[in-house]
């Protein structure tokens, strides 16, 4: 599975019972959608620490790096280039 796919498979499990978001593209705003509230936000930092070995700084922590799935995969790979 790749790193989309595992974000996505996430933020579903997370955020709907009944995968009614199961459409969900790479692209769509994950705020405007109502899938990232603070708790969410918090569980998906805590997923990204875990699963993909980045520690996630207060500075990083701007809307435009969590907006969409492929803006995600985007800051996790330039914080697992610059390990």
């Amino acid at each position: 599975m790749n790193n989309e796919e595992k974000l996505k498979t996430f933020l579903l499990d997370k955020t709907t019972s009944d995968g009614s978001m199961g459409e969900l593209g790479y692209d769509e705003n994950l705020y405007t959608l109502g899938i990232l509230d603070s708790l969410a936000f918090i569980q998906l930092i805590r997923f990204l620490e875990e699963e993909f070995g980045v520690a996630v700084g207060d500075g990083e922590v701007i809307p435009k790096n969590f907006e969409t799935i492929n803006n995600i995969v985007g800051f996790l790979e330039k914080k697992q280039d610059a390990s």
